[in-house]
C-alpha cells in the first residue's frame, strides 16, 4: 500500500503497523507482545471493546507479526508481500469476515473448512471475525469445536463491541482482551502527530473538541480530522461542531443556564435554535444529560473539574452555574431528562414538540412553585384562626409599613426539608404510610408538598394522602407528585 498517496484516508494512512504503535491499550499490548515474543499464540482470541479503539487493527498486527517473511517478530517489516496483503485485508492465509453480513450457519461452515486446510503462501493461517455478536445461534454452534480444537498453526481472532451478546461457551474458549475507550489525552496526542505530518492548521481547542466528541474512539476522530483537512484553511472549534454534527457546547450551556435561572423564554429560544440546526430532541436530551452530569459532579465533588469531558471554557461556564440551584434540583432535572429519553426511544413524541415539552418539564422542576396570597381583610370585631397565624400577622405588619405582601413563597429544598420518615410516621393508615415511604420529599411550601418517585398506586389515593399529610403538618397542603 502506497502510504504517500494524498487521497488515502487518515484512518488507513496512520493505522499502526506494530503492537508498540497501538494508541493506548497498555494491557492488551502487554499480553500480545508477550505472546508473540514467546511464540505462544492462543488458538482463539476475543477482542472486546467499543468501536474504533483498535480491535481489528490489533488482529491485523498479530497476523503481520506471525506471517512476516522475516519470521515471527514484534517488529514486522511492513514491506513484504505478507505484511502488505494483511494490511490491505486480502491475504489468502489471514482472512477477514464480517459476521454482520456473513454470520449465518453456511458462511460459518465454510470458515471451518477453511480453518482445517493448509496455508497457501504463509507458514500459518488465521481468521478475523468482526462483529462476532451478530452471528446466528446456529453459526455459533458450528464454531465451538474448531475454537477448542484448532489445528496447529491456526488462529481465530473474534472482535466484538458487545461481549455480553457473545455466548459463554464461545467466550470460555477464547483468550479475551479488552480494548477500552481511549483517554482524551491519547487521542489528542495522536491527532497532533497527524496534524504535524500533514501540515493541517487547527487550533488546540478544536483538537481537544475532536477528542471529546468522539468519546475515546480514535478511528472516528481521525476520520473527522480528515474531513476537516480538505477545507484547506485554519480549522476552528465551530468547524468541528459542524462536521461532527455536535450541538455547540456554548449553546447547550446557554439552555442549561436559562433552565436553572427559570428563564422560560430564553430556554425555549435556545432549544429552537438547536432544532433549527438539524438536531433531534433525542440529541438535545443526551447533551443536556451530559451537561447535568458534569454540573452535578461539580456540586458533589470539590475539585472535580479535571474529570469533566468538556472544553476549558465549558468547565468555567459550568463552574459558574454550580451555585444557582441545589444538588437535589440538578438530580431531579436528570430524572426528567432520563424520562424524556425513554419516551422518545419508544417513539411516543417526535420533533419540536418533544423538545418543547422537555424544556417545560425542566423549567417546572427548576422553578419555584407560585403560591398566591390574598391580602387579609381587616376586621376589628372578629379575628379568624387564619388571620391569627404568624404568616398573616407578618403580612399585616408589612402592609402597615407600606410594604407589599410577597407574591410567592420560596421553595423549601435540600437541607431545609423536614424529616420525611418522621412525617410519614404520623400518618395513621399503615398502607398509605407504606406507599408514602417509597416516595421522596423534594419540595415543601406553605401550600404544596411535592413528591418524586411515588408508586403508581399512590396517585390513585392522592386526595387521601394529601389529607393525611395536611393533618401531620398541621396546615392544609396540596399534594404534587412529579
Amino acid at each position: 500500500m502506497d502510504l504517500a498517496r494524498p487521497d488515502l484516508a487518515f484512518t488507513v494512512k496512520y493505522r499502526p503497523q506494530r503492537v508498540a504503535d497501538l494508541c493506548g491499550q497498555e494491557s492488551a499490548k502487554e499480553v500480545l507482545s508477550a505472546s508473540i515474543k514467546a511464540e505462544r499464540i492462543a488458538p482463539a482470541y476475543l477482542f472486546t471493546g467499543p468501536s474504533g479503539v483498535g480491535k481489528t487493527t490489533s488482529a491485523r498486527i498479530l497476523g503481520m507479526s506471525l506471517l512476516c517473511e522475516q519470521g515471527i517478530s514484534l517488529d514486522p517489516c511492513g514491506e513484504c508481500k505478507h505484511c502488505r496483503a494483511i494490511a490491505r485485508g486480502d491475504h489468502p492465509d489471514w482472512i477477514e469476515v464480517d459476521a454482520a453480513s456473513n454470520g449465518g450457519v453456511d458462511a460459518m461452515r465454510k470458515l471451518v473448512e477453511y480453518a482445517a486446510g493448509k496455508p497457501v503462501m504463509a507458514r500459518r493461517r488465521g481468521v478475523i471475525i468482526d462483529e462476532q455478536h451478530r452471528a446466528t445461534a446456529a453459526a455459533d454452534d458450528v464454531l465451538l469445536k474448531p475454537l477448542e480444537e484448532a489445528r496447529a498453526g491456526m488462529t481465530f481472532v473474534l472482535c466484538t463491541s458487545e461481549p455480553e451478546s457473545v455466548i459463554p461457551t464461545i467466550r470460555s474458549r477464547c483468550q479475551e482482551l479488552y480494548f477500552h475507550p481511549l483517554q482524551v489525552e491519547d487521542v489528542q496526542a495522536n491527532l497532533r502527530m497527524i496534524v504535524e505530518k500533514e501540515a493541517v492548521s487547527i487550533t488546540d481547542a478544536a483538537i481537544k473538541e475532536l477528542a471529546l466528541v468522539t468519546r475515546g474512539g480514535l478511528r472516528e476522530a481521525q476520520s473527522l480530522l480528515g474531513q476537516l483537512a480538505v477545507l484547506n484553511r485554519a480549522i476552528a472549534l465551530e468547524d468541528v461542531w459542524a462536521v461532527a454534527r455536535r450541538i455547540p457546547e456554548p449553546l447547550t450551556h446557554r439552555v442549561l443556564r436559562s433552565l436553572l435561572k427559570v428563564d422560560g423564554a430564553d430556554s425555549l429560544e435556545g432549544v429552537r435554535e438547536i432544532v433549527s440546526r438539524g438536531h433531534q430532541p433525542m440529541e438535545i436530551a443526551k447533551e443536556l444529560r451530559h451537561a447535568l452530569r458534569d454540573l452535578l459532579m461539580l456540586q458533589l465533588v470539590p475539585g472535580s473539574a479535571k474529570f469533566l469531558t468538556v472544553s476549558d471554557a465549558g468547565a468555567e461556564r459550568l463552574n459558574a452555574l454550580a451555585g444557582i440551584k441545589s444538588q437535589e434540583v440538578t438530580r431531579r432535572m436528570v430524572e426528567v431528562v432520563n424520562h424524556s429519553l425513554l419516551v422518545q426511544d419508544k417513539q411516543v413524541l417526535r420533533g419540536s414538540t418533544a423538545a418543547d415539552l422537555l424544556m417545560l418539564d425542566l423549567l417546572r422542576v427548576a422553578g419555584t412553585p407560585l403560591v398566591r396570597h390574598q391580602a387579609p381583610i381587616a376586621k376589628v370585631e372578629e379575628v379568624t384562626a387564619e388571620e391569627a397565624s404568624p404568616t398573616a400577622a407578618a403580612a399585616r405588619s408589612d402592609e402597615s409599613e407600606g410594604v407589599a405582601a410577597p407574591a410567592q413563597q420560596e421553595l423549601c429544598i435540600s437541607g431545609d426539608l423536614p424529616d420525611w420518615g418522621a412525617l410519614v410516621g404520623q400518618v395513621g393508615d399503615s398502607k398509605l404510610a407504606g406507599l408514602l415511604a417509597k416516595a421522596k420529599l423534594v419540595a415543601l411550601t406553605e401550600a404544596e408538598l411535592t413528591l418524586s418517585g411515588a408508586p403508581p398506586s399512590l396517585r390513585l389515593q392522592k386526595a387521601k394522602a394529601a389529607k393525611a399529610l395536611s393533618e401531620a403538618l398541621g396546615r392544609q397542603v396540596q399534594l404534587v407528585i412529579v
